[in-house]
């Protein structure tokens, strides 16, 4: 498959809904963003960019040191 002319069919089709959505045409909104979804250019992608590592606590930007260190400092 053509990566490139298949990023090209979508920025084409996000630009017609764009312009649809401005001029308040919602019927076409609708129909372009079902042919968006059944497009092939749809199908999957390879994402040029490298997905963000994710760290092993369980909320992103948690920090099990603060807490710890919470747990066992000495009350006054």
């Amino acid at each position: 498959m053509d990566w490139r002319q298949a990023g090209d069919d979508v920025r084409r089709l996000r630009q017609r809904i764009f312009t649809a959505s401005e001029a308040g045409d919602l019927k076409k909104v609708r129909n372009l963003q079902k042919l968006m979804l059944r497009s092939r250019a749809n199908s999957g992608s390879p994402d040029p960019r490298p997905k963000p590592r994710r760290s092993s606590n369980a909320w992103p930007g948690s920090c099990t040191t603060t807490s710890n260190w919470n747990s066992t400092r000495p009350r006054q």
